[in-house]
């Protein structure tokens, strides 16, 4: 058995995070599990947990309480790290920050606080004309170059973000509205 994918859905107001762990897994699988989190001061937990799927290519879900949990905001973003750990899998991993995001009567809320939307759009492979470049593109430097001319937002063009650039924004503290 080997591990699919890993969700996180984090509650920043209760200071949990709800874990959801997809398999490839034969029946009626029964194995001892590792969750190891890292907080933002690099601090590192971990559960073990006997996991036990009954049906084929089954899915784990679980709560984990978060003591004193850092909210990630544009000015501070402070990230998790969420690896699972299991015999004959490859480690699967995941960074995350607690945050809630909702718009209310058109004002858009981060954690519940009012937030100026300041956006632009992220090219992020058609910076060349459809050509590619000379040189390796440096993400950190242009995503870098954005937060600091004042966005705090980027969107996507043409297709959805990939998963390295969407972990540079969180660190950086920049949202995004992914493409679809």
């Amino acid at each position: 058995a080997i591990i699919r994918s890993i969700q996180v859905l984090p509650d920043f107001e209760a200071d949990r995070i709800t874990v959801e762990v997809r398999f490839h897994n034969p029946k009626s699988f029964q194995t001892e599990a590792a969750f190891d989190i890292t907080n933002p001061a690099g601090e590192t937990g971990t559960l073990v947990k006997n996991i036990r799927l009954d049906k084929e290519n089954g899915s784990y879900l679980m709560t984990l309480q978060l003591d004193g949990g850092k909210v990630w905001s544009p000015a501070t973003p402070a990230l998790y790290t969420l690896q699972v750990r299991m015999p004959g899998s490859p480690v699967a991993k995941v960074r995350f920050g607690m945050r809630g995001v909702e718009v209310e009567k058109g004002t858009f809320r981060l954690n519940h606080v009012g937030f100026k939307v300041r956006g632009t759009g992220y090219p992020w492979f058609f910076n060349f004309q459809h050509g590619l470049p000379a040189h390796p593109v440096d993400h950190r430097a242009e995503l870098t170059a954005i937060r600091e001319a004042g966005f705090n937002v980027v969107r996507g063009f043409g297709a959805p973000l990939p998963p390295h650039i969407l972990d540079l924004c969180d660190e950086l503290g920049l949202l995004v509205l992914q493409e679809t």
